[in-house]
């Protein structure tokens, strides 16, 4: 029996002195927790921006640019003579066919000017078509297909050469 008390009385301090180390630890992060928050307290500091009235000032008017469906041309303005007619887009490489999206009516036979960032060449209108039906004139806001004579890329603009 001596033994039995002996075993019993060397556990109980080893538990003890776990419960003592853990409440210790608890201590010292609480310390460092209080002393991170009084930290970061001190660090705040509130700018306070003041907004002064502003001096109303007159504002230039902008031109005025005409209501277009669609994308908008990136020319200021055609070359003397020429009218806006469509814009590219789409182009077909193989077979050398534009699409081309109207703003304004157009006819085969009609001269065209096509101008891009990097393009720049013009053509008469051999053969037009609307949905693969062959047709000699076409309304504006159509979709159209028109043979190339050279490459032309997205966002070209067609000009009407009058």
């Amino acid at each position: 029996m001596a033994k039995k008390k002996r075993q019993k009385s060397k556990k109980k301090p080893k538990v003890k002195k776990v419960k003592k180390v853990k409440k210790a630890k608890r201590r010292i992060v609480k310390k460092a927790k209080s002393k991170v928050k009084k930290k970061v307290s001190k660090k705040k500091k509130v700018k306070r921006v003041v907004k002064t009235p502003k001096k109303s000032v007159a504002k230039k008017s902008s031109p005025v640019k005409p209501a277009v469906s669609g994308a908008t041309s990136t020319w200021k303005t055609p070359a003397w003579g020429e009218t806006e007619v469509g814009l590219i887009e789409h182009f077909f490489g193989e077979i050398n066919v534009a699409a081309i999206k109207l703003r304004k009516p157009l006819k085969v036979g009609d001269k065209i000017h096509i101008k891009g960032h990097t393009t720049d060449f013009s053509q008469t209108v051999d053969s037009m078509q609307i949905e693969h039906q062959s047709v000699t004139d076409a309304p504006s806001g159509s979709d159209i297909g028109i043979k190339v004579t050279d490459r032309v890329r997205e966002h070209d603009i067609v000009y009407k050469v009058d």
